[in-house]
């Protein structure tokens, strides 16, 4: 099985079984091979020893293609088919909203407001989450919605 763990804006955690070697093959490494999904950019390989990997210095919020290959010992280096699982299609986080700051507040609701996150790497996304709950712990966290870059959170308690 191949999988990814955590994600993050610029690195991804791969982890997977050994392959089965009834057929008595012997592997002594594992080659990861990933690009971007949308072609910008190369192919790139990493090699490992170990059954997990992070792959780091990706672009926040790219999608990217992920394979793994297990690679026999020399002298004669062989590769297996791809793992079972891959390839992997995974996101990377976007980065945050820049100046995140409230604007009018009033007894019942707050107005929310800040600026898309930098996009120099063309990341696509198309909506905001957001999540808050009272201060004191009391009651249940919220979550909403937007496409827009702000918001207003209504119906709060006053006080």
């Amino acid at each position: 099985n191949f999988m990814s763990g955590n994600i993050a804006t610029t690195t991804v955690e791969l982890m997977w079984d050994p392959p089965d070697n009834a057929n008595s093959a012997i592997f002594d490494k594992y080659r990861i091979t990933y690009s971007r999904a949308d072609g910008n950019g190369n192919m790139m390989t990493n090699e490992t020893n170990s059954t997990n990997f992070t792959l780091t210095e990706l672009s926040p919020g790219v999608l990217y293609n992920i394979s793994l290959f297990a690679v026999s010992q020399e002298p004669h280096v062989t590769v297996s088919e791809e793992a079972v699982g891959g390839p992997l299609t995974v996101r990377t986080n976007p980065n945050a909203p820049q100046n995140f700051m409230s604007g009018n507040i009033a007894t019942t609701t707050v107005e929310l407001m800040w600026d898309p996150p930098d996009n120099a790497n063309s990341a696509i996304f198309d909506k905001y989450r957001i999540t808050y709950s009272r201060a004191d712990g009391n009651g249940n966290m919220m979550t909403n919605e937007t496409s827009s870059t702000s918001f207003s959170l209504t119906e709060l308690s006053p006080g």
